[in-house]
């Protein structure tokens, strides 16, 4: 047995490991040795008083404390200057303090004389754009009145490109035009989490105000994140009636045909002839906001206000681009072919379908290639049907079914007219037979066929022969 407990000790001298029961005592020891540090009050003191001179164990402490790296201080969060009652510039990127409820953010203002051009684009001209032209841009959008100086553009900068509960708008910017014609913008930029009251009050005074809301895939994401932000901070979402106009969807319906992307930055870029140099990323704001409120690093700040604030430069570029070109006649305010054709697709659905009616045929002047003629011809046809244009119809089905004629559509459509319009069930018959050679086999085209042979008596097709059915 006492063989065993030596080999044991000498097992925990050779690891250094120390029995529990020696590490009792030593607390033991040093509890008193504590305890005979702290000495009594003689009976002239006050009684009250005892001697609190650390020893040397807390010394130590507060020694290998002092060592620990501090977290930097908030920039901007410096108190003014107690003489002059201002803060440093270098402190507020050159914004100013903007105060509510104890809260405090940063607000910066710039502002664009009506002269201003972005790229080639006069910013003013965006107050050109009227109610038929957003009509036009957003088909089933129903608004009398289109005041672009009632409106608002607005761009977020959040903690996260992918919205949620947790991400927060850290910058808010608002761009409007004065009733001078000036273009001012706005921005609101939290520097902590902190902050946040503040920016939704210093926005609500604009939103209030407005009675139109701009931006830019701002129904998915923008507004719904201020709207949760509202509520999260129990405040009331500023104007419940703000009519919301997206550019980001007025864009795909425009150019999705031929863009990669229908980005902000790609649209800016192709259609704008505005490049960015130097800018950041959208991706990267998220995370070079949270290194400069963990680490205090500034340097990127003043680049995010920037991107910021030519996101806004961008939105009302753009609405006066489409303020510019949609009213000129026959689609010549667009310069590709593609372009043109989103156009036409728009008047019919807006159904403005004397300018459809002009457009298609300007691309059927301009455009040899099939699939651009082939939608050419079926929406003028619409449009000519929605205008009750009926001679003039005919003439154009008859041109359509002379050069594509492999098409059933301008057959089958001259059919109905003829039918129905015109109650000529000789000539109805001859477009149908004529659509049957082409398709042979179709069910739609040989029940037509049977039930206008019905209405003819069965009478033999050899009495349409000499019938001329070109004019």
């Amino acid at each position: 047995m006492k063989q065993r407990d030596s080999n044991i000790e000498k097992l925990f001298q050779k690891l250094g490991l120390i029995r529990a029961s020696d590490l009792l005592k030593k607390e033991i020891k040093n509890a008193s040795d504590v305890k005979q540090e702290v000495e009594l009050p003689s009976q002239t003191d006050n009684p009250l008083s005892v001697n609190t001179e650390p020893t040397q164990f807390i010394k130590n402490i507060r020694e290998k404390l002092s060592n620990v790296p501090q977290k930097a201080s908030k920039v901007g969060d410096k108190k003014p200057d107690i003489k002059t009652g201002t803060y440093n510039i270098s402190d507020t990127f050159g914004g100013e303090i903007y105060k509510y409820e104890g809260s405090s953010c940063l607000r910066f203002t710039n502002l664009y004389p009506e002269s201003y051009k972005y790229g080639n684009i006069l910013i003013s001209d965006a107050l050109k754009f009227s109610a038929k032209q957003a009509k036009i841009s957003s088909p089933g959008l129903e608004i009398p009145e289109f005041d672009v100086y009632k409106a608002i553009f607005i761009d977020t900068e959040t903690t996260s490109c992918y919205g949620g509960t947790g991400t927060v708008a850290f910058l808010t910017g608002i761009g409007y035009f004065e009733e001078t014609g000036t273009f001012r913008i706005e921005q609101f930029f939290m520097r902590d989490f902190d902050e946040e009251i503040s920016l939704l009050h210093g926005i609500s005074k604009v939103i209030k105000k407005s009675s139109i809301l701009i931006g830019y895939n701002s129904k998915s994401f923008d507004l719904p994140l201020l709207r949760n932000r509202y509520l999260i901070n129990r405040m009331q979402f500023p104007n419940e009636d703000v009519l919301h106009f997206d550019l980001m969807h007025v864009a795909r319906r425009f150019w999705n045909r031929r863009l990669s992307d229908c980005s902000l930055i790609t649209v800016e870029r192709s259609i704008l002839g505005v490049k960015r140099l130097g800018d950041i990323p959208g991706s990267l704001i998220p995370k070079i906001w949270k290194d400069y409120i963990t680490t205090g690093k500034e340097n990127l700040i003043p680049r995010i206000l920037l991107h910021n604030e030519k996101d806004i430069l961008s939105l009302v570029g753009l609405m006066a681009w489409l303020a510019e070109r949609i009213p000129i006649p026959q689609g010549k305010g667009f310069d590709e072919i593609n372009d043109k054709l989103a156009l036409m697709h728009l008047q019919m659905r807006c159904k403005s379908y004397e300018d459809a009616k002009e457009t298609a045929k300007h691309l059927l002047e301009i455009s040899d290639s099939p699939l651009t003629r082939f939608e050419c011809w079926k929406n003028l046809s619409e449009a000519l049907k929605k205008l009750e244009l009926v001679e003039e119809r005919i003439s154009v089905l008859k041109e359509w079914a002379k050069e594509e004629t492999n098409s059933v559509i301008p057959c089958i459509e001259l059919a109905k007219i003829y039918e129905h319009q015109l109650r000529d069930i000789k000539i109805a018959l001859f477009w149908t037979e004529t659509a049957l050679k082409i398709e042979p086999a179709n069910r739609c085209i040989l029940k037509r066929k049977e039930r206008l042979l019905n209405k003819l008596g069965k009478v033999n097709y050899s009495l349409f022969d000499g019938i001329d059915v070109s004019e």
